[in-house]
């Protein structure tokens, strides 16, 4: 809101006309009338007085603002897409230029400009000239010294797809230190650099690191929302969950060990002897392949520890030891052929 508009609203709120408001002030009554039809700004030696008869603050009436509602700010886009949509690309721009002014300090209103006009450059690419381009790269850039970090993630992500359009990799690479390096996006944006400039075995340990990370995450999530189920005596949705565990398990190569620990852990919950036995001795045969995932072709490019010498064994008296001691399984120790699993 240019100040003009500014003085005019809060005197029409304060039941004052132009007349009275020149009068308070000492000045005329056209001078006023300028002031409110963008004719002409007060002096700067006015401000502070214009404020206090307003109620408002200088910041107010010059309309300084650090953010804006996020009401103000889709109200903003709808306007600026309109114009995009419309085929007013000039319009758009020059409005878009016109609120950074306004709104100098509003970065997170700077990424969705920017963002709005570097979608329409996408499809419109004949209206991305060297001024409007270096406008949404000023944009741009100003949202990465967002105190949020939303708003500097948003701003890294649209630059770095910016530059990998023009094939600008280096470029690129630079603003993947925006991102976390507990975000997977940052690892998959590397990962696309490295098999755009050839590096192509890097490329794949770093997918494969993804989809490792991915399916554990995955594995944790289901288990945590079986653990839930179980807690809410809803059995029906625990088994749909555990049969959604152990295909993710055989998708992601994790091993029979991994799969069979899934199940047998329903079997407890459940109390189904069979399953339960069943279960375990899978379990138990499937110890010398706990890291079994670590053979599967789908890890190839990734560095993984071996398993220590006789570890193995140790793992399974273990295992033994609390079957034999958990009272989980305590409904299971009649069951025939339960000594000689355990013994």
């Amino acid at each position: 809101m240019k100040i003009g508009e500014v003085i005019r609203k809060y005197r029409k709120e304060k039941r004052m006309t132009q007349e009275e408001m020149a009068n308070r002030l000492g000045v005329t009554t056209p001078a006023v009338n300028k002031w409110e039809n963008g004719a002409s700004l007060p002096d700067v030696t006015m401000l502070a007085p214009i404020a206090r008869l307003l109620g408002i603050t200088v910041d107010t009436l010059l309309s300084f603002r650090e953010e804006l509602t996020m009401d103000e700010s889709r109200a903003i886009l709808n306007t600026l897409w309109g114009y995009l949509n419309n085929g007013a690309f000039e319009q758009a721009f020059q409005y878009s230029k016109g609120q950074l002014e306004e709104y100098p300090s509003c970065y997170g209103l700077m990424l969705w400009m920017a963002q709005a006009l570097d979608a329409y450059f996408v499809v419109m690419p004949r209206h991305q000239t060297e001024e409007t381009d270096a406008f949404v790269r000023t944009c741009l850039e100003r949202a990465l010294e967002s105190s949020e970090e939303s708003v500097r993630v948003g701003a890294a992500d649209a630059l770095y797809n910016h530059e990998l359009r023009k094939e600008n990799y280096p470029a690129a690479e630079r603003y993947l230190q925006y991102f976390s390096m507990e975000n997977p996006e940052r690892k998959r944006k590397q990962a696309l650099l490295y098999s755009k400039t050839g590096r192509l075995e890097e490329a794949c340990k770093a997918y494969e690191e993804l989809l490792y990370t991915g399916c554990n995450t995955a594995r944790m999530v289901l288990q945590s929302l079986y653990n839930i189920a179980v807690q809410q005596g809803d059995l029906q949705r625990a088994k749909f969950l555990v049969d959604k565990h152990t295909a993710l398990i055989r998708v992601y190569d994790m091993g029979d060990y991994a799969e069979a620990a899934a199940v047998l852990d329903h079997a407890a919950q459940t109390q189904n002897a069979e399953l339960a036995v069943d279960a375990l001795k899978r379990v138990l045969d499937s110890v010398h392949m706990l890291d079994a995932f670590t053979k599967s072709p789908l890890y190839a490019h990734m560095q993984f520890n071996e398993m220590d010498t006789g570890v193995e064994e140790q793992l399974r008296e273990k295992l033994k030891q609390t079957f034999r001691e958990d009272e989980r399984f305590a409904f299971i120790r009649e069951y025939a052929g339960w000594e000689q699993l355990v013994g």
